[in-house]
Order: C-alpha cells, then structure tokens, then sequence
C-alpha cells in the first residue's frame, strides 16, 4: 500500500453534521467551521454511560453500532447509534424527558436530525429511545444505585421520516451551504435560549476573526 500523500489533503474542505441539524444555521455554520463550545456536567457524564450500555445490549441482539455514513453532494456525515430491522435506532439521554413526548424544542431537534440521517440512509423508520437521566445536582450526588433503582426511566418512540421532512432539511442543508460558499455567516436566530455561541454572535467581527484565525491555523499545519 502506497503512503498517504498528506499534502493534497484539502485543508479547506468542510462538511456538515447531521446530529446539529436541529439547531439554527448559524450554529450548523459555527460547527462546519469547526468552533465548539463543549461543556460537561455530571448528567452528560452519567448519559454517555447509559447511552453506551444501551448500544452494548442492542449489538447483543444483533444490530450494527455506530454506522456512519457520509453524502458528498450535501456535504453531510453522521453517525447513526444503532441500525436494524430497516430502522434507524437513535438514543437520547435528558433530563427533560417531557420535552420530547408532548413536542417541545428537543422533539423538534430530534425530528431534523432524523431528517439528516434518512437523507443519509435512506430509511424512513426510527425507533428512538429516550433515556430520563435524573438531575444529579438535585439528587445531591445519592449514588448510582439508588437512581438506576428509583430515578431513571425509559420510554421508546416511534417515528416516521417522511417526504416533507426530508425535503424541509435537505432545503435547510443547501441554504447553509450557500452561506458558506459566498464565504457568509447565516443570521444568527431569535431564538438563543441557552445557546454556547449567543455571546459571541453579538459581535460579528469578533466571529469572522475567531473563524479567520480557525483557518489560519489549518493553513499554518500544511
């Protein structure tokens, strides 16, 4: 096998997450750009443990783990928790379970990063498993025993992915692109909420100079 050649490797190439396409475009914008803000709780800590044994059980029963696919004419990846039976098996740990069940924000989420993974897959079928991960700080750290016995639930859903949907996100997909490509930021929402990037959105130039300097450094490895 010949060696990579590391050099006609495209510093500037870009793609699209499928898992972010739930939130607003300049969001998906920020992460295509490769800017994160990462933050860790005790909750996150404790719903990757579940996540991961729910994975666990489910390639017991024979479903492929962890599947990642990418489209090059969208420019968009993802990577699907689990595959099976002509359904797209996605997991999600919350501490606001009710959000999902009586279509709040989350289900909203959830429902466009489905979207992203049928354009991927091709499969219009989800089984989704909605994992209530109680709020520890609340709970004054009582143990993990005592909440895997008393304080955690799980609850599965079932949902279609159709036509509308799919076109709705591809339509959301191209927008973003277009941004990008005439080397533009999408508006920034009304809808910030509790967003990582709602202070630094303030500030426009202040962007475009933490994304010019993301470049630079891409630039600066070669």
């Amino acid at each position: 096998m010949e060696p990579l050649d590391l050099q006609s490797l495209d510093l500037n190439f870009k793609v699209m997450r499928a898992s972010q396409l739930g939130y607003c475009a300049r969001f998906i914008a920020l992460g295509i750009y490769g800017i994160y803000s990462i933050s860790s709780t005790p909750e996150t800590f404790l719903g990757n443990l579940l996540h991961h044994q729910v994975e666990a059980k489910l390639r017991e029963r024979g479903y492929e783990v962890e599947v990642s696919f990418f489209n090059e004419e969208l420019r968009l990846e993802g990577t699907v928790d689990a595959i099976g039976g002509g359904r797209i098996i996605e997991i999600k740990t919350t501490a606001y379970p009710k959000e999902f069940f009586n279509r709040g924000e989350r289900f909203r989420k959830l429902l466009y990063q489905l979207g992203g993974y049928s354009l991927l897959t091709g499969l219009e079928l989800a089984d989704v498993y909605v994992i209530a991960v109680p709020k520890l700080r609340e709970l004054k750290f009582r143990g993990v025993q005592v909440i895997g016995n008393e304080e955690l639930r799980l609850n599965m859903m079932q949902i279609s992915i159709d036509k509308v949907l799919r076109e709705r996100v591809r339509d959301k997909i191209l927008r973003i692109w277009d941004f990008i490509d005439r080397g533009e930021l999408p508006p920034k929402s009304d809808n910030c909420g509790f967003c990582p990037f709602r202070e630094i959105c303030e500030d426009e130039k202040e962007l475009r100079e933490v994304i010019g300097l993301r470049e630079g450094q891409l630039q600066l490895w070669r």
